[in-house]
């Protein structure tokens, strides 16, 4: 049930959090220009036939505020990958089988479902994912493989990392280099665009 000749790029979600208490799922002014860029910051670098992203029908526990907590949908994964779908005419898809925040499981399940199973067999995949979940999810491929020594977390400040997990014949497992986007966050504006 290995998925061959397989190759998954894994992206974080656009520029979030503009205090470090905020979380409301979305993404502020910096990521939406972010997300607008992807497809000129990634032309030619990857070549995906696919693009996925996390179920924004999820809803989770969001920022607490004087009236106190609330809930959101996570939707940053989805608006940051989804200008590049469009541009480059491409299948857009949620994965929507596993709940993000179920911490200990979504490792296991995530894995299971972009490297095992098939239907990622001959297929090159753009996945918009939350941050805190790539390294985990490749981990719990590793671990599948009983190969290989644990990935880094993916570092708190770092927007513009591509992972690249390629799977090229049963039981052969290759992890490509860190890619960068090329958009230096220092640099997008703060506030978003006016259409």
């Amino acid at each position: 049930g290995v998925n061959t000749n397989e190759t998954i790029y894994f992206i974080r979600h656009a520029e979030a959090h503009p205090t470090s208490w905020w979380e409301d799922g979305n993404y502020y002014g910096a990521g939406q220009w972010r997300a607008l860029d992807l497809p000129y910051a990634l032309y030619g670098k990857i070549h995906p036939n696919l693009v996925y992203s996390i179920d924004p029908a999820q809803v989770t526990l969001g920022a607490e505020s004087v009236n106190g907590s609330f809930h959101y949908s996570y939707v940053r994964t989805n608006t940051t990958v989804l200008p590049y779908a469009i541009a480059n005419d491409l299948p857009y898809n949620l994965a929507a089988s596993f709940e993000l925040l179920a911490q200990n499981k979504l490792a296991i399940e995530a894995a299971n479902f972009f490297f095992f199973g098939g239907q990622f067999t001959n297929q090159s995949v753009l996945v918009g994912w939350e941050h805190d979940h790539i390294a985990p999810t490749v981990n719990a491929l590793l671990t599948a493989y009983k190969v290989g020594q644990p990935i880094l977390a993916w570092p708190a400040d770092d927007y513009d990392t591509v992972w690249t997990v390629k799977q090229r014949a049963e039981m052969a497992l290759v992890r490509g280099a860190l890619l960068p986007e090329g958009i230096n966050s220092g640099a997008l504006p703060a506030t978003p665009p006016q259409f």
